[in-house]
């Protein structure tokens, strides 16, 4: 797919919002249940969750231990890959194609929404809140552009998150099953160096909600319904100063 720079108007938009260092609720859809913590884990986007939780409650009698670890692992490994994606973080021009691969976890409807949302980015018509929904689920390159910083390699360090209680949901619509919803922050360091060499670093902290649909393929048994969440990023400074 071809790609078109970065419009002038989506990049301030971008960094007014960058300015504020936090980012308010947005979603896809709604999500609900309160986050209760069951275990800590440390993640990366190879590994997104190296230490395997055990979780109890109305989800887990509901769908069984087993399929709540799949949607857990489907959940985790969604928000990671697209929080500390190298390539993503290394994009001058942000196009369709560049957000394309979080579709493949995605319902058909979730999945349409993203395209649609990726659509207004690229032709510079996506609203404020618009870009917020992108940054839950993706830290693309424009977050360089406020400090005329490049992202190092790995650009991330630290990268993990806390598991919580899963709890059930609404149903989709024209489905009876109730949704998986699972809720966790995700923490880590965004690494990246200015034009005199001097590496720099940005404390990442996101407060995700994932709903996850039930799909009744036993070899993908769910799929990423909706997202909410908040996020909040420091103001850039010198690396080892936290």
């Amino acid at each position: 797919m071809s790609r078109s720079p970065a419009p002038v108007a989506a990049v301030a938009a971008v960094l007014f919002l960058l300015s504020a260092c936090s980012g308010g609720d947005t979603s896809a859809a709604p999500g609900n249940g309160a986050p209760s913590p069951a275990v800590t884990g440390s993640a990366s986007p190879a590994a997104a969750e190296p230490v395997q939780p055990v979780f109890s409650g109305p989800a887990v009698e509901r769908f069984g231990q087993e399929a709540v670890l799949a949607g857990h692992r489907l959940a985790t490994g969604f928000v990671m890959r697209g929080t500390f994606d190298g390539a993503l973080m290394n994009e001058t021009d942000l196009s369709r194609g560049d957000l394309a691969f979080l579709e493949t976890d995605m319902t058909p409807q979730a999945a349409k929404a993203w395209r649609d949302l990726a659509v207004k980015i690229e032709k510079d018509t996506a609203t404020a809140a618009e870009f917020e929904q992108v940054f839950l689920l993706a830290t693309i390159r424009l977050l360089t552009l406020a400090e005329d910083a490049q992202p190092v390699e790995p650009p991330f360090r630290g990268a993990g998150l806390l598991a919580s209680t899963p709890s059930l949901g609404a149903p989709v619509e024209g489905s009876e099953e109730p949704t998986l919803v699972l809720e966790f922050p995700v923490l880590g360091e965004l690494l990246l160096k200015d034009a005199a060499g001097v590496q720099l670093a940005t404390r990442l902290t996101k407060d995700m909600t994932i709903t996850l649909a039930a799909t009744g393929d036993a070899a993908r048994p769910w799929a990423v319904q909706a997202w909410t969440g908040t996020r909040f990023l420091t103001d850039l400074r010198p690396d080892k100063s936290f």
